[in-house]
C-alpha cells in the first residue's frame, strides 16, 4: 500500500470562505476511479479516520458509478482511505474538515496487476498539478517512473456565503480581551465595531443594526433574547471552532439579516488529552486611564484571577467524553464620587423622627461637624464579579457507525453583588443570571447516501435584582444630601425559557446535496419589572427629612384606576416559532457549483396571559437564496463567486416587553406639613391623602405597538473573486449591498396631548461596501488582514434609544452618549431623518496573526490590531420653548448670532466652533442633517507573547506554557465623539479616552477604551 502525505495540499481548506454552508458537520463526497480506464468503481469501501485519535470513523461504499458520500462529519482532522478487493488501497493525510465544510475528495485507484503507471515515458517531468517521480527499490527498475496523482480536492460549499472559519488555534493563541469568543467577530470584513449602541454585541454586520444577529451552539439556540446577545459566555477552551457569517449564508439558517455565529463545542478525543489554566490580572502591571490621570484619581485596585480546565476522553461503553469548568472572580473599583452626608452636628439636632431612626438603623461613618449640617464625602465604588462557567459532553456510535448520539449541557451562573451600589449597609443590590442549555441530538444514516439529523434542546435563563428593603420607599433630598434607602426605582426578574426541535434530511447524490427540514420553537418569560412599586418621598433638605416633613410623596397605581389601587407587575407570555426549508447544492460542472434554496419562517406573536396577542403574527416570512461558485480553470486557483438572499429579522423580547407598564401610572401627591408619617405603609399614606392633592402623572410613557407590525427583512447580495496565492496564501476582493425593508422603529404619537410610543415598520436601510482581504497559514505565521469600505443609510438605527426600561446596562456595557431619543423629527414623518446609519463606518482597517519565530522555537508572538474610522453623529439643539414639538431637534449651521467667548479645552480637542451653531426659529427644524457630522477615528493594538516548554521527564505531548497579553499595548487614548448639544459648556470638545462600550468582565469587544492592561497566563497541556 502507498500513503501519500497530502497534508500540505488540504491546509488552507478552512480558510477558503466561498461556499459553505452553516450546518455545525461537515460533508465530504467523491469519485472513486480506474487508473486505466477512466471509469468509475462501484462498492469501494471509504473510511474516514480521525488524524490524532481526535474523534471517530466514518464509513461509506461507492455506489455503481463510483460517487460516495460522507455526510455530517464533525469538524476535524481525518485521514481519508478507499479499498476495493481487486485495486490498490489509497490513503489521503490531513483532510482539514471545517465548520459546515462541504469538501470534494476525488480518488484514483490503480489495478492490484498495474505495477507501472500506464501510457506515461520515462524520465523525470512536471505536467501540470501532476508530478513525475522516479522509483527506487531493489526490485524495480531505476529508469521506470511512476505518475504520481495528488486526488482532486474541491473546497465547494453548499453555498456561496461570506464566512470566516475561527479555529481551536486562534482561540487558544490570540490576545482576546475578556476571553470572549466573540470578540473575534470584530475583526472580520463588512463588521463595525464598537457602535452607539449596547444592544447585541455592540457590533452592525452587513449594514444591519447590532441587534439582527443569531448565536448558535452545536446547531441549536443560544440567544438572550432580552439583550439580543449570546446566553451566557463561553469559554475558548471549551470551544472547537465556530464560523462567522456576515452575508448570505444557507436556507437551512435564518432568523438574523446580520451576523450568523454558528459554534461547536469541543468532543472527547480517541486518547485522554486535557489542559489546566490560569489567568492573572493586578493593577500593579496596568496603566491608568487618561481621564483618570487628567482628574488626579489614583490607579484602580484590580484583582482578578480565572482558573480553569478540560478534559476529553474514552469512556466505557463506547462513549466519547469531554469536560470544562472555568472559574472568575473579580475585584476591582470605580472611579471615585463624591456624595453628600449629612455631619454629626445635624443628626445631634434632631431625635426621635422617622428620619433619625433611619441614619440610627443603617449607620455610616458619618463626617464630624460643629458647623455644617452637611458635607461631601468621597466613595470610591467597588465592583466586583464571580461567574462560573460549565460544559460537558459526551458522543457515542451505535449501529456500527450508522447512528450517533450526541449530549451537551452548558451552565453559566453570573452575579454581580454589587451592581447597584449604595454608600449605606443593606442597600447595595446585588445580579445574578443563571443559564442552563442541554441539547440530545441523533443522526442516523440509513443508507449511504441518506442521512438523518434530530435535535431536542431545552434552554433556561433567569436574571434578576432586587430593590433592597422594599419596606423603605426610595428618599430624595432636595440639596443633595445622600439619604437611607435604595435609589432603585425598581426591582426586575425575568425568567425565560424554550423548548427546540428540529430535524434535516440529508440525500447526496453525483452531483446534488440535497438538505430538508424545519424546526419549532416554544419560549415562555415571565417576571416583573416594579417600576415605582415601593413609592418615593421628595424633601426640600436634609433638614425636612429629620423632621418628618415631605415635601411630595410619590407612587405607581393601576393607570386608569379611581380608588389609586395598587397595580399587579407580573407579567407571563408565550410565543409559537417554526420555520421549514429546502436546500440543494447542485454540482453544474466540473467547475461550478450553484446553490439554491428556499425557507419559510413564521416567528408569530407574544402572547399575554392577560391581554392576548400583543400584535397580528406576519404569515408572509418566504425567503428565496440563490447562489453560484464557479472556477475558471478545473484546477485553477480562482474562484468567483456571487450570491443573493432575503433574510428576516425575529423582533426581540426588548422590543415589546415594555408594554407590561401600559397597565401602571405614576401618582403626585403633595404634602407639605411637618411630622408625616414617612415610616408608614407608603399605601396607606397615599390613600389617607385628600383626593385633590394627588395628581396623576405622564409616566412611564405607554407603549403602542401597531396591530399589524411585521416581520423586517433584507435584500442581500454580494459577488467576489478569490485567489490562491500558492499552497499557504488567499486574497479575496467581494463587493457587498443590502437593502432593510420593514424595519422596526419607534415614534412618538399624540405629541399634543398624552405623548405615547409607537412601534411599527416605518424605516427603510441602504448598505453597500467593498473589501479585500488577504490570509496566509504556513507552519510558522497564520494571518488574517482585511479592508473594508462601506456606507450605510437609514431612517433610524436604534428602536429603544432613551428608552427609560432599556436593559442593556446590566451587562455593564454602555454606548457612548450621543443625545437624541428613538423618535421621528416631525410626527409620522421618517423620510426627514434619512441620513447616515449611527453605525455607519466607512473605512475598516483590521490585523489578526500568530507568528513563530523559526529561530526561537517555542517561542509565539500574537496580535490584534484595527485602524477605523469615527461613527456619524447629529449636532442637537436646546428649543426655544418646552412646548416644542419636534423630538431630536437639529441645530442650524451658520448664519449664528456671536456668543461668547469658548473656554479652551482642557480635557481634550475641541472638534467644533460653538459660534457656528445655534438653535433654529420656534416651530423649525434646524438645517444641519440626521448623522451629519464624522467623529474621529480610532485605532488599537493588543499583542500577546507566549513560551511554551518540554517538561522534562515527560512525554512529548507533556507542555508548560507562559503568556503574557496586553491589551491596548501602546496605551494609546483615543478621542471620544464631542459633546454635540450646541450652546453647552463644552460644545464641540472630543475628550481622550472613549467613553464608548466599557469592559463587562467578560468584555464583549476587544477594543472597550481603557490604558493599557495586562494579563498573565500559566497554561499546562498533555
Amino acid at each position: 500500500m502507498r500513503r501519500l502525505q497530502e497534508a500540505s495540499v488540504l491546509a488552507c481548506l478552512a480558510w477558503t470562505a466561498a461556499a459553505r454552508a452553516q450546518t455545525t458537520q461537515a460533508i465530504v463526497r467523491g469519485r472513486v476511479t480506474d487508473s486505466f480506464t477512466g471509469l468509475g468503481i462501484s462498492a469501494v469501501r471509504l473510511t474516514l479516520d480521525a488524524a490524532r485519535g481526535s474523534i471517530r470513523t466514518e464509513n461509506a461504499v461507492s455506489d455503481r458509478s463510483g460517487y460516495y458520500s460522507l455526510p455530517l462529519v464533525s469538524p476535524g482532522s481525518y485521514v481519508l482511505r478507499a479499498a476495493a478487493g481487486s485495486y490498490q488501497p489509497r490513503e489521503v493525510h490531513g483532510v482539514a474538515l471545517a465548520v459546515a465544510a462541504l469538501v470534494e475528495v476525488d480518488l484514483v485507484l490503480r489495478p492490484m496487476a498495474d505495477v507501472w503507471e500506464q501510457g506515461e515515458y520515462r524520465g523525470l517531468l512536471p505536467v501540470g498539478d501532476r508530478g513525475l517521480a522516479p522509483l527506487f527499490g531493489p526490485d524495480i527498475d531505476r529508469g521506470r517512473t511512476a505518475l504520481v496523482r495528488f486526488p482532486s480536492v474541491a473546497q465547494a460549499g453548499q453555498d456561496a456565503a461570506l464566512s470566516s472559519v475561527i479555529t481551536r488555534d486562534f482561540l487558544l493563541q490570540l490576545p482576546l480581551a475578556g476571553r470572549d469568543a466573540y470578540s473575534l467577530l470584530v475583526m472580520m470584513p463588512g463588521v463595525t465595531a464598537d457602535a452607539g449602541t449596547a444592544r447585541g454585541l455592540g457590533v452592525a454586520v452587513n449594514g444591519q443594526r447590532p441587534s439582527a444577529s443569531n448565536f448558535m451552539l452545536d446547531g441549536v439556540e443560544h440567544n438572550n433574547y432580552v439583550v439580543s446577545a449570546p446566553l451566557g459566555g463561553l469559554a475558548p477552551e471549551a470551544i472547537e471552532e465556530y464560523r462567522l457569517s456576515s452575508n448570505n449564508f444557507s436556507a437551512e439558517f435564518g432568523r438574523s439579516s446580520g451576523v450568523l455565529a454558528n459554534a461547536v463545542t469541543r468532543a472527547g478525543t480517541g486518547r485522554w488529552h486535557g489542559l489546566g489554566y490560569a489567568y492573572g490580572q493586578n493593577e500593579i502591571l496596568n496603566a491608568n486611564g487618561f481621564q483618570q490621570n487628567l482628574r488626579g484619581f489614583r490607579r484602580a485596585p484590580q484583582r482578578q484571577i480565572q482558573p480553569g480546565g478540560w478534559l476529553g476522553g474514552p469512556l466505557g461503553g463506547g462513549f466519547l467524553v469531554s469536560g470544562s469548568l472555568e472559574r472568575l472572580r473579580t475585584r476591582t473599583r470605580l472611579d471615585p464620587v463624591e456624595l453628600i452626608l449629612p455631619t454629626t452636628l445635624a443628626l445631634s439636632q434632631f431625635a426621635g423622627s422617622a428620619g433619625r431612626r433611619l441614619f440610627d438603623r443603617f449607620p455610616l461613618a458619618f463626617p464630624k461637624s460643629d458647623v455644617e449640617f452637611r458635607v461631601p464625602v468621597t466613595f470610591e465604588p467597588p465592583s466586583s464579579l464571580d461567574r462560573w462557567l460549565g460544559v460537558a459532553r459526551a458522543d457515542r456510535d451505535f449501529a456500527g457507525g450508522r447512528a450517533r448520539v450526541f449530549t451537551r449541557l452548558v451552565y453559566n451562573d453570573l452575579s454581580r453583588p454589587d451592581f447597584l451600589w449604595s454608600p449605606y449597609p443593606g442597600f447595595t443590590a446585588p445580579l445574578t443570571q443563571r443559564t442552563a442549555s442541554p441539547v440530545v441530538s441523533l443522526t442516523h444514516s440509513p443508507r449511504a447516501n441518506w442521512t438523518g439529523e434530530y435535535r431536542v434542546a431545552f434552554s433556561s435563563d433567569r436574571l434578576s435584582w432586587d430593590r433592597p428593603h422594599p419596606e423603605i420607599p426610595t428618599y430624595i433630598s432636595g440639596d443633595g444630601t445622600e439619604l437611607p434607602g435604595s435609589t432603585a426605582l425598581y426591582s426586575y426578574r425575568n425568567a425565560a425559557s424554550h423548548v427546540e426541535l428540529n430535524t434535516a434530511q440529508t440525500h447526496i447524490s453525483s452531483r446534488h446535496a440535497l438538505k430538508g427540514g424545519g424546526g419549532l420553537l416554544e419560549r415562555r418569560t415571565g417576571g416583573e419589572l416594579t417600576a415605582g412599586r415601593d413609592g418615593r418621598y421628595s424633601f426640600l433638605g436634609v433638614s425636612d427629612f429629620l423632621t418628618d416633613w415631605p415635601d411630595f410623596v410619590e407612587a405607581i397605581v393601576a393607570r386608569g384606576s379611581a380608588s389609586l389601587a395598587a397595580p399587579s407587575f407580573d407579567q407571563r407570555y408565550s410565543q409559537h416559532q417554526w420555520h421549514a426549508f429546502l436546500q440543494d447544492a447542485w454540482r453544474w460542472s466540473p467547475q461550478a457549483l450553484v446553490s439554491i434554496g428556499a425557507r419559510y419562517e413564521s416567528f408569530g406573536a407574544p402572547s399575554s396571559q392577560r391581554g392576548g396577542v400583543l400584535y397580528r403574527p406576519d404569515r408572509n416570512d418566504f425567503a428565496a437564496r440563490a447562489a453560484i461558485s464557479w472556477r475558471p480553470r478545473a484546477r485553477g486557483q480562482t474562484l468567483a463567486k456571487a450570491a443573493y438572499g432575503v433574510f428576516y429579522d425575529r423582533p426581540f423580547d426588548n422590543l415589546w416587553q415594555n408594554v407590561r407598564s401600559n397597565s401602571i401610572q405614576l401618582a403626585l401627591g403633595s404634602i407639605g406639613t411637618p411630622g408625616f408619617p414617612i415610616a408608614d405603609p407608603l399605601r396607606s399614606v397615599l390613600a389617607r391623602l385628600p383626593r385633590e392633592r394627588v395628581t396623576l402623572q405622564a409616566f412611564p410613557e405607554p407603549l403602542s405597538i401597531s396591530p399589524t407590525l411585521r416581520d423586517a427583512y433584507v435584500h442581500s447580495a454580494f459577488a467576489g473573486v478569490s485567489h490562491r496565492l500558492g499552497e499557504d496564501a488567499e486574497v479575496e476582493v467581494t463587493g457587498m449591498a443590502a437593502g432593510g425593508r420593514q424595519l422596526v422603529t419607534t415614534d412618538k404619537i399624540d405629541r399634543n396631548s398624552a405623548t405615547q410610543a409607537y412601534r411599527a415598520n416605518q424605516s427603510s436601510s441602504t448598505y453597500f461596501g467593498g473589501s479585500a482581504t488577504y490570509r496566509h497559514r504556513s507552519p510558522h505565521l497564520s494571518m488574517q488582514a482585511s479592508y473594508t469600505w462601506s456606507h450605510s443609510i437609514d431612517l433610524q438605527s436604534e428602536a429603544l434609544a432613551g428608552d427609560f426600561f432599556d436593559l442593556a446596562f446590566t451587562r455593564g456595557a454602555t454606548a457612548e452618549s450621543r443625545l437624541g431619543v428613538s423618535a421621528f423629527s416631525r410626527e409620522g414623518d421618517p423620510r426627514g431623518d434619512r441620513g447616515s446609519s449611527d453605525f455607519d463606518q466607512r473605512h475598516n482597517a483590521t490585523l489578526f496573526a500568530l507568528w513563530e519565530p523559526p529561530v526561537l522555537r517555542g517561542w509565539r508572538i500574537g496580535s490584534m490590531a484595527a485602524v477605523r474610522s469615527g461613527f456619524p453623529y447629529t449636532v442637537f439643539a436646546i428649543p426655544h420653548d418646552e412646548g416644542e414639538k419636534f423630538y431630536n431637534l437639529r441645530a442650524n449651521y451658520g448664519n449664528c448670532p456671536p456668543g461668547p467667548a469658548a473656554p479652551a479645552p482642557v480635557e481634550g480637542v475641541r472638534r467644533l466652533t460653538p459660534d457656528d451653531f445655534c438653535a433654529p426659529r420656534p416651530g423649525r427644524q434646524g438645517n444641519t442633517g440626521r448623522n451629519g457630522f464624522a467623529g474621529p477615528g480610532f485605532f488599537n493594538v493588543d499583542a500577546s507573547l507566549e513560551r511554551s516548554f518540554r517538561l522534562p521527564h515527560a512525554p512529548e505531548t507533556h507542555r508548560l506554557l507562559l503568556r503574557v497579553e496586553s491589551f491596548n499595548l501602546l496605551n494609546h487614548a483615543n478621542l471620544a465623539t464631542p459633546d454635540n448639544l450646541a450652546g453647552s459648556e463644552r460644545f464641540g470638545v472630543a475628550q481622550r479616552g472613549r467613553a464608548g462600550r466599557t469592559s463587562s468582565f467578560p468584555a464583549l469587544v476587544p477594543f472597550a477604551e481603557s490604558g493599557r492592561q495586562m494579563q498573565l497566563l500559566l497554561r499546562y497541556e498533555f
